[in-house]
C-alpha cells in the first residue's frame, strides 16, 4: 500500500525531534543575543549604548581627576594643554594616558545593566573606597565634583572587544553596568608618568665623561659620526680592557634615560662643576649631570648648554643614523629637566658613576699597552 502524502509529518517521533531541534536553535539564538549584544532581561539594549553619555558634554569642564583605591591615591591636574601629577610635585603626566582614560569613561559601551542593592555592591567591586574598587572623581578647578564613578571587578565577557569587561557604578546610583572598556586606572602616581626623562641616540653622541665619587672619571670621545667606536681619553697605558664594549656601554643610559621616581630639585644643577659628568652631541648640546647616593637611591640632576657643534656634513650624517630622532635644543632640555631630580635604576647610575678603576679589564700592568680596539689619546682636561 502506498504511503499517504504527509504521513511523515504526522509521525509523533519525528515531530518531537523537529520540535526539540527548533527549541535548541531558539535557545542558541537568544543566548547569543544576550552574550553578544546584551539585549534581553534588563540588560543594555542591542545597540550597545554608552554607559554615561552625558559625560561627553562635561569633559571640557574637567580640570582634576582624582583616583583612589584603598589607601592609594593620585590626583591629575590640567595644566594648559597637558596634565600634571600632584603627588610628584607637578611633574607632567603622560598626556596620551590621561586622554585615553577620559575617552574610555565617556564612550564605554554597556554590555549589561542591573539594579543592585548595597549588599550586592561588594561582590561586584563597586561598593566604594576599598582595595577592590577604584573611585574616579571628575572635578572642576574650583573643587566642584562633576561625577564620581566606582570601577569594580574585571570579568570575562565574550561580548567584549577584548573579551574582558569591568563593572562600573555612578556613586549616586544603584545601577551597575558591565562596561566594554579598559578601565585599569591605577591609583599610583608613577603609573601616569612617562618614565623616560630624555633620549639621546648613540649616533648623536660625540663625547662623554663619567661622574665617579670617588675615583678618576672615564672620558671617551670620537672625532666624527663615521667613527664606529669611542676612544678613551687619558686612560692609563698599563691597562688592558676586556673589549671595546667597556667604553661603548657608557653611553647606554643616555639612549633612554629611564627613572623610577622624580621630585622637585631643591637646588637646580649649575653646569660645569668639576665633579660633574657630561655627554656632548654632534649637534652642539652639552648635557651636564650629577649623581648622588641619598634617601635610599641614586638621584640625578641635569643641566644643558649649547656648545660648538659638528660640521654640516657630520650633522647630516648623524641625523640620518639617529633613526629619525630629532635633535633637541639645550633650552628645551633645560625646560624639561632642570627643575627636577630623578631616581635612576642602579644599572644606569653605576655606568654614569663608573671610574677608571671600575673598568672591566683583563689585567693591570702586564701588557705594556691597551686592549685591542681601544684607542688611548693623550691626557686632556677632563672637565671638557
Amino acid at each position: 500500500m502506498a504511503p499517504q502524502r504527509g504521513s511523515a509529518t504526522r509521525d509523533p517521533v519525528r515531530l518531537a525531534i523537529i520540535g526539540l531541534t527548533g527549541v535548541v536553535v531558539l535557545i542558541l539564538v537568544i543566548g547569543f543575543g544576550v552574550v553578544r549584544d546584551a539585549g534581553f532581561f534588563g540588560m543594555a539594549d542591542p545597540v550597545r549604548s554608552v554607559v554615561f553619555p552625558e559625560l561627553d558634554d562635561e569633559l571640557e569642564r574637567v580640570d582634576r581627576v582624582k583616583l583612589r583605591s584603598g589607601s592609594r591615591r593620585v590626583v591629575l591636574i590640567r595644566d594648559g594643554d597637558g596634565w600634571v601629577v600632584q603627588q610628584k610635585d607637578g611633574y607632567p603626566a603622560e598626556p596620551e594616558r590621561v586622554r585615553g582614560m577620559l575617552s574610555a569613561l565617556t564612550s564605554m559601551p554597556a554590555l549589561q545593566r542591573q539594579q543592585a542593592g548595597a549588599d550586592q555592591f561588594s561582590g561586584l567591586g563597586v561598593a566604594g573606597d576599598n582595595d577592590e574598587s577604584t573611585r574616579v572623581s571628575l572635578k572642576r578647578g574650583d573643587g566642584e565634583t562633576l561625577r564620581t564613578i566606582f570601577i569594580g571587578l574585571e570579568r570575562a565577557a565574550p561580548g567584549a572587544e577584548d573579551l574582558e569587561a569591568y563593572y562600573v557604578r555612578a556613586a549616586d546610583s544603584d545601577t551597575v553596568w558591565l562596561a566594554d572598556a579598559d578601565l585599569a586606572f591605577p591609583a599610583d602616581p608613577m603609573a601616569w608618568l612617562n618614565k623616560e626623562a630624555f633620549a639621546v641616540s648613540r649616533a648623536r653622541i660625540r663625547e662623554l665623561k663619567t661622574a665617579p665619587d670617588p675615583g678618576k672619571a672615564v672620558h671617551i670621545r670620537r672625532a666624527t659620526v663615521e667613527d664606529a667606536t669611542f676612544s678613551g681619553v687619558g686612560l692609563p697605558e698599563d691597562i688592558e680592557l676586556e673589549g671595546q664594549w667597556v667604553l661603548g656601554e657608557l653611553v647606554v643610559p643616555f639612549n633612554s634615560m629611564s627613572f623610577t621616581d622624580v621630585r622637585r630639585a631643591e637646588t637646580p644643577l649649575e653646569p660645569g662643576g668639576e665633579a660633574q659628568g657630561f655627554v656632548t652631541t654632534f649637534d652642539g648640546v652639552k648635557l651636564w649631570y650629577s649623581v648622588e647616593a641619598r634617601d635610599g637611591g641614586q638621584w640625578a640632576r641635569f643641566a644643558a648648554e649649547s656648545v660648538g657643534g659638528a660640521t654640516e656634513e657630520e650633522e647630516d650624517l648623524g641625523d640620518a643614523e639617529s633613526a629619525g630622532q630629532s635633535p633637541v635644543s639645550a633650552e628645551t632640555l633645560n625646560e624639561r629637566l632642570r627643575r627636577w631630580e630623578f631616581r635612576l635604576p642602579e644599572f644606569h647610575a653605576e655606568r654614569m658613576r663608573r671610574s677608571v678603576a671600575d673598568l672591566p679589564r683583563k689585567g693591570v700592568g702586564d701588557q705594556g699597552g691597551v686592549n685591542e680596539g681601544v684607542t688611548v689619546e693623550g691626557v686632556e682636561g677632563d672637565g671638557g
